[in-house]
């Protein structure tokens, strides 16, 4: 086995010990609802029941609801598998996990699809890329998400660019592409339309007017036919409020633009929105991507013809631009599709620098290694996601930026700075992310949405104690979705009814609440109900973790 394989093939294995680990970690946030979904279609074959009277689309009145968010491919698979092996969220997770595989093996490919040279070299790309890909802070936190981004839309995205730049200059393309971008929109309705774009706007930049019209009739205009067709006739067999994703994405583009706005407004702001996306991605991954990028952009200062690595450059500038300053619970979940598109612009330099001087690049990239798992286990540690500074401390920095200096310059005397760092920058990526890896599967905390979060099982706990199944509380959704008690109201919902100045008058949908167990971990939600809660007749009667428990004032 190659030096090369072997590096991916540890990848591997360190991905899936430190996704393992996580795998039986309480659900979270969003977790929640997806799960709920799955457990309706297990039961019933339908995405219909209790979501706890959230809202849809401002509708607070309906407690069992359907789960049409997005087209429910992800919501099937889900449920199937809760069928098949039973609803809890290792089972969920599944998804997660093998996505991940795929979409790293999916780079490999198409690093090495991008990378010019001989086959050893193409096969260094690949697996430089896809290691990088796996050992991803994102990537990692995000295969333990319930939602769709990264167990099928991402695949499904990389598998789409890889086909499509195989197939590109064929008259049989459509026939391959379109059905792939039917089922990226039966997946989720949102990245698949600027992909598409892409790639139309990258042959017309390339000259090809007419091949630029014919993949945008027949792969994005035949293939959302095709998908609507599809969806029109599945929907109305199975009952389906067929406008219901149409609205919830309408909506979510929407809020997506009012929250871009604000990154808008100054270059400082805009970078201060990409800060927890460089964090989580890695600095090493992300100079990496970008010194790919830089050699891209002189490449094409001296010579004006676009290449097929462009392709992959548009969508990331896609990504950045429109999900700059986006998350969901903290965590850039959106986001994780830049990992494997800046691990392929990197890939041809790693490989050419591992080509041209392998023992040096693989010295160098082991030292780097250390030096960046140690310079983050000892003074970074996870602080910017604990803390929400979305900083690291100006001495780490120095002595990270410090580790790439010394490779310059000990490449120096061998005529190979280029080569010593490039070396430095993989062994840094591959060391911030084992380091933070390392940290975040032993956190005794939450390590996605609502990073730091703490005492969401024992709040469970609290209401399996405390509360009857007919009996109607106030939660939030992750401590619901682990209790006996059903019938729960959304914190959420109270947060809007409070925050837009409404009164509480102790009862939802006129059923008298019997409990209220509100994650605080946010000072906002701590001030709200601390100071209105008690007007409402109710009373702080526990805590765990950042989660506080108010019982009304006639309950002893």
């Amino acid at each position: 086995m190659s030096r090369a394989r072997a590096l991916v093939l540890a990848a591997a294995i360190a991905y899936v010990l430190f996704v393992a680990r996580q795998l039986d970690r309480p659900l979270m946030y969003d977790d929640a609802n997806f799960a709920l979904a799955a457990r309706a279609v297990a039961e019933t074959g339908l995405p219909f029941g209790n979501q706890g009277w959230m809202s849809e689309r401002g509708d607070f009145s309906q407690r069992e609801q359907w789960a049409l968010w997005h087209p429910p491919l992800y919501v099937y698979l889900e449920g199937a598998l809760a069928r098949l092996a039973g609803w809890t969220p290792p089972v969920l997770r599944l998804p997660g996990v093998l996505g991940g595989l795929a979409a790293a093996l999916l780079t490999y490919l198409l690093a090495k699809h991008l990378t010019r040279g001989p086959p050893a070299m193409r096969d260094v790309a690949g697996s430089v890329a896809a290691s990088l890909v796996l050992v991803c802070p994102l990537a990692i936190q995000s295969a333990l998400v319930i939602d769709i981004d990264f167990p099928l839309l991402l695949p499904l995205t990389l598998l789409f660019l890889l086909q499509y730049l195989r197939l590109e200059s064929t008259k049989a393309a459509w026939l391959i592409l379109a059905p792939l971008f039917v089922l990226l929109l039966w997946a989720k309705m949102t990245n698949p339309i600027p992909l598409v774009l892409v790639v139309v706007m990258w042959q017309a930049l390339r000259g090809n007017f007419t091949r630029a019209g014919l993949h945008f009739a027949g792969i994005g205009v035949a293939g959302a036919a095709l998908f609507g067709v599809s969806w029109l006739l599945i929907g109305r067999w199975l009952g389906f409020p067929l406008d219901m994703p149409f609205g919830v994405n309408l909506v979510q583009w929407q809020d997506s633009a009012d929250v871009a706005r604000h990154a808008y407004t100054s270059p400082g702001a805009f970078l201060e929105g990409l800060q927890p996306s460089v964090l989580w991605l890695g600095p090493g991954l992300v100079a990496l991507g970008l010194a790919g990028l830089g050699v891209r952009g002189a490449q094409l200062a001296r010579c004006w013809r676009f290449l097929r690595a462009d392709v992959l450059i548009g969508l990331l500038a896609v990504l950045v631009l429109g999900y700059v300053n986006k998350g969901a619970g903290w965590f850039p979940k959106y986001q994780v599709a830049m990992a494997p598109l800046l691990a392929c612009l990197a890939a041809p330099l790693v490989a050419q620098a591992w080509c041209a001087r392998p023992r040096l690049t693989l010295s160098l990239t082991v030292v780097a290694v250390g030096a960046g798992g140690a310079i983050t286990l000892g003074l970074l540690r996870d602080d910017w996601a604990l803390q929400r500074t979305y900083a690291i401390d100006p001495a780490a920095g120095a002595w990270l930026l410090a580790v790439v200096i010394v490779a310059v310059l000990a490449g120096l005397p061998l005529r190979a700075s280029a080569v010593t760092a490039t070396a430095a920058l993989v062994g840094l990526a591959l060391g911030w992310s084992l380091a933070t890896d390392v940290y975040q599967q032993q956190a005794a905390y939450q390590t996605d949405y609502w990073y730091g979060t703490r005492g969401t099982a024992e709040a469970a706990r609290w209401v399996d104690a405390h509360l009857t199944p007919d009996q109607t509380y106030v939660a939030a959704k992750e401590v619901a979705v682990r209790a006996r008690a059903e019938r729960y109201v959304d914190q959420d919902n109270l947060v809007y009814l409070l925050g837009t100045g409404r009164s509480f008058d102790g009862a939802w949908a006129g059923e008298p609440i019997h409990a209220l167990v509100t994650w605080q971990r946010e000072p906002y939600l701590a001030d709200l109900f601390g100071r209105m809660l008690p007007s409402a007749g109710f009373r702080e009667a526990d805590r765990f973790g950042d989660y506080v428990v108010y019982l009304p004032e006639s309950v002893s």
